[in-house]
């Protein structure tokens, strides 16, 4: 960090105190040599302030008055000659060290002295937005922390409770109490920058410039107030060579905290600018919490780390976030909509979430007549149970489940989230055949519609599904509108900052074990709507009584509520079963109701098509494994090779959800393509890069020089990413 920052170093510098000897840990020298500071530094379970007195004693023995506190994740940087310790994000450059000193005072103070009610915006910004009592809770929770000397902030808000005019909110008051020249505003992806700029420019009224940043070489970095862009855009123009002042900005904002400064190369480039941070994040702090093993590498583990991570970026203990507003909250106070949802896993799907997985006990004719043990875990659902009769059963349920519109009676705006791109095409053909055979003539195909990144004007799509618009208008409602498409089908495009509040119902066809994944997948439909403003008539809409959404409705193939601990989501309701389980494999004390079902706590399995489809896979896959070990060479080659090649298509569109997720530019894509495979699919290139012996990378499927020329964020995040999508399942060779 001191390197980085751009210090020489020596270590342990004699120095003397009131009671004798001691030494300085770090004497830092500026590019001339000469001796400009001193950085005490405590280890990590200890506040840096601790060693104050210590410090300032060996400044004076050693004739520097700048000293720098650091544990390694807080900083304070002091002048011991005037002031307090002032608390820094990142240790300071030589020059920023002197400047963070010398820089005139502004009056900080005007930060909590400003009086934020609801009428904020409407009265100072004379914007027309009034603010929620939530909202201003958020501001004012931040302005008493900021009187009591913090500087960096983290609110944690649920989806829907309009943390963009919370932000805004907080925009308009940093800078008209001269506490911010320049804002930065940081959002996870491109899309949303747009987005972000509308709703800032709306709560501002344009008082002052918001502009989204884009890589235009000849963007006004001095002239526009709150600047918009994703932490890629920052790192893209600084690998180019351009520098960007580290007093450059005086705020920044980072949504989806846990998103943008995700890994050690976006953190580091978050922390480089020394401005007052405020993050805001829909991740529950309970996530964080939950006790995670050291060898746990599975994705909520990896994900919880990645929550403590953000917490401690912000200088905050793990969980503690400065305020926050839950779903719960949201739908208690009569501001967001609640889910239901109706368990209607099949025997398959079931187990596949569990530890245990799917056992199956097949025969095996090596052993003559001897029985063969498998497991299937939730990775293993894209490769070895997909099938038509399986989709054929999604979509015939998600058809008798789904929520319905009032007044119309159409299926309600749903979205559904497919394994992979594959199956979101095949489950939009098993929607469209379905809706068919039900209303004959009704759709041309077009009652369901893919929207993944391999789909031409997918980003339209969803906007013109938001808009009620996909497909045109449905005909059978004229006066009323509402898209004729009723269903998109997406893997991650629509997860994040997707906002349609007449939304109805979310069907998850995959297994989401993702705590954060599952929490932006429920916050889509969590916004209230009245569907009184879907007639065009004002006149009608007068006379009608409102029609509010008063619930959405999650249709769970996987259990990922009871995954995710949220049990009394589910609707109490009995499903026949198509195949009888065993007794308590279910989960439940192995009893029938009168209908064949188990009877459980208000959970009620359906069990569907797809344990007939799959045993036949299975045996036919595990046989000619088996098998193939007896044939000749030539044909154990043959087979490897056809493996590998489906193989690949797994790795293919688990890319492509990568891609969807981080971005890489265009001149960049090959070198990343590259790793992701190699690491995905070549044991000896895996060990090199866990290992960091990267010389042993020669003669595997990724030469060195190819690895060297990933940009470092992909190179830190692809093995994670990796080892939580592919490898976790068994998913790659």
């Amino acid at each position: 960090m001191i390197e980085i920052a751009g210090w020489s170093y020596r270590e342990e510098a004699p120095a003397r105190r009131r009671n004798g000897a001691g030494f300085a840990d770090y004497m830092l020298f500026d590019d001339a040599g000469t001796a400009v500071a001193l950085l005490e530094a405590k280890s990590a379970d200890k506040h840096p302030l601790i060693g104050k007195e210590q410090a300032r004693e060996y400044g004076v023995s050693l004739g520097v008055s700048h000293v720098i506190l650091s544990n390694g994740g807080l900083h304070y940087a002091w002048d011991t000659r005037a002031g307090d310790p002032k608390r820094v994000l990142a240790l300071p450059s030589p020059a920023e060290l002197i400047n963070l000193q010398s820089r005139p005072p502004r009056d900080r103070s005007r930060l909590w002295t400003t009086d934020v009610k609801p009428d904020y915006l409407k009265t100072v910004a004379e914007s027309d937005i009034e603010m929620r009592r939530y909202q201003v809770a958020a501001i004012n929770a931040i302005q008493q922390q900021a009187q009591a000397g913090d500087t960096a902030f983290l609110l944690e808000m649920a989806t829907g409770t309009g943390k963009t005019t919370v932000a805004a909110a907080l925009c308009f008051l940093y800078l008209n109490t001269g506490n911010a020249r320049r804002i930065l505003f940081l959002v996870d992806r491109i899309e949303l920058r747009q987005q972000a700029v509308a709703g800032i420019n709306a709560a501002l009224n344009e008082q002052y410039v918001v502009r989204a940043y884009s890589g235009d070489p000849a963007y006004d970095w001095e002239r526009i107030h709150v600047t918009v862009t994703t932490v890629q855009s920052i790192d893209a123009l600084m690998r180019d060579g351009q520098s960007i002042p580290a007093d450059q900005f005086d705020l920044i904002i980072a949504d989806e905290a846990h998103r943008c400064i995700s890994g050690p190369n976006h953190r580091r480039l978050f922390e480089q600018f020394h401005a007052e941070k405020i993050g805001l994040t829909a991740t529950p702090r309970t996530f964080v919490n939950n006790a995670v093993a050291e060898d746990d590498d599975s994705p909520a583990a990896q994900e919880q780390r990645a929550l403590r991570d953000t917490y401690l970026a912000f200088g905050l203990p793990p969980g503690e976030p400065t305020y926050a507003y839950t779903i719960a909250q949201g739908v208690q106070d009569g501001y967001l909509v609640g889910p239901t949802a109706v368990d209607v896993r099949t025997e398959v799907t079931r187990q596949l979430m569990s530890d245990e997985g799917y056992q199956v006990t097949i025969a095996d004719y090596e052993t003559s007549g001897g029985d063969l043990d498998l497991a299937y875990h939730a990775g293993d659902f894209a490769r070895t149970f997909l099938s038509p009769g399986t989709n054929a059963e999604f979509a015939r349920v998600y058809l008798e489940e789904a929520l319905r519109e009032p007044e119309t009676d159409l299926i309600g705006k749903g979205i559904i989230y497919a394994v992979n791109q594959r199956h979101a095409a095949a489950l939009t053909q098993a929607l469209n055949e379905a809706a068919s055979a039900r209303w004959t003539g009704a759709y041309n195909s077009d009652f369901a519609v893919q929207v993944t990144s391999h789909v031409y004007d997918a980003n339209i799509f969803g906007e013109q599904f938001k808009h009620n618009s996909l497909s045109g208008q449905h005909p059978e409602v004229p006066g009323c509108a509402t898209s004729k498409t009723r269903v998109c089908v997406t893997v991650a495009m629509m997860t994040t900052g997707f906002d349609c509040p007449d939304l109805l119902n979310i069907g998850v066809c995959r297994p989401i074990k993702s705590p954060v994944d599952f929490t932006q997948i429920k916050g889509r439909g969590t916004r209230r709507y009245d569907f009184r403003n879907n007639y065009t008539d004002p006149r009608v809409r007068e006379q009608l009584a409102p029609r509010p959404k008063e619930k959405f409705k999650i249709i769970d193939f996987f259990g990922v509520c009871e995954y995710h601990h949220e049990t009394d989501y589910y609707e109490p309701r009995i499903s026949v079963p198509t195949s009888k389980p065993a007794d308590g494999d279910d989960g439940t004390d192995g009893s029938l109701s009168e209908s064949g079902a188990p009877i459980g706590k208000g959970v009620f399995v359906r069990y569907g098509a797809d344990q007939t489809e799959t045993a036949i896979q299975l045996t036919f896959e595990t046989d000619s494994r088996r098998i193939a070990d007896r044939q000749p060479l030539h044909n154990l080659r043959a087979e490897l090779r056809q493996r590998l090649e489906a193989t690949n298509q797994v790795v293919a569109d688990a890319f492509s959800q990568y891609l969807e997720q981080y971005p890489v530019a265009g001149d960049r894509l090959e070198n990343v393509v590259a790793l992701f495979e190699a690491y995905s699919t070549d044991q000896a290139a895996r060990d090199a890069i866990d290992k960091g012996r990267f010389a042993a990378l020669t003669g595997t499927t990724l030469p060195l020089a190819q690895y060297i020329a990933v940009p470092d964020e992909h190179r830190e995040r692809i093995p994670g990413y990796v080892r939580a999508h592919l490898l976790d399942g068994e998913q790659a060779a």
